[in-house]
């Protein structure tokens, strides 16, 4: 009886809540235009992950954990998983392509990895954490697309 008492006591004490974090993120369409969001992998649209944004309108492209407590570390989008560049097409007219690795030709407009403005690079979104708990912090995520997208796509 003695064991099963020690056992227990150890299987207490041993155990513990793990830490962590929950994230989110988001894209909001702040221009008065009609965008459609297209992924490319290898030159093919990624037709599933195809995001329609009307104005004022957000959509969220990321929704998970990680163990532990992060701070600004990023997410995992399904969005974005499979692709190597996204089209923004706004009001179908114009299009302004976000590339991650830039490639030997590029389109007539476009945003590189390193720019302010590229949907790729998590560092260009508004980035907020909430302490839930001493186990537990929520991440948000959100880019905006501004009026100034619209402009740089429009010849």
């Amino acid at each position: 009886m003695k064991i099963y008492i020690i056992i227990m006591v150890v299987f207490i004490v041993s155990c513990r809540k793990e830490q962590s974090t929950n994230y989110y993120a988001n894209l909001k369409n702040n221009t008065t235009h009609q965008i459609v969001i297209k992924p490319y992998s290898g030159g093919q649209i990624v037709n599933s992950n195809v995001i329609n944004l009307s104005p004022s309108q957000s959509f969220q492209i990321a929704n998970g954990f990680d163990r532990g407590l992060n701070g600004n570390t990023g997410f995992s989008s399904k969005y974005f998983v499979v692709c190597d560049s996204i089209r923004i097409t706004f009001d179908n007219l114009y299009t302004l392509t976000h590339y991650i690795h830039t490639p030997n030709t590029l389109n007539n407009k476009y945003y590189l990895y390193s720019s302010s403005r590229n949907i790729f690079n998590a560092s260009n979104y508004a980035y907020n954490q909430k302490v839930l708990s001493k186990y537990q912090v929520e991440n948000t995520y959100n880019f905006e697309f501004k009026e100034q997208d619209y402009l740089v796509a429009k010849p």
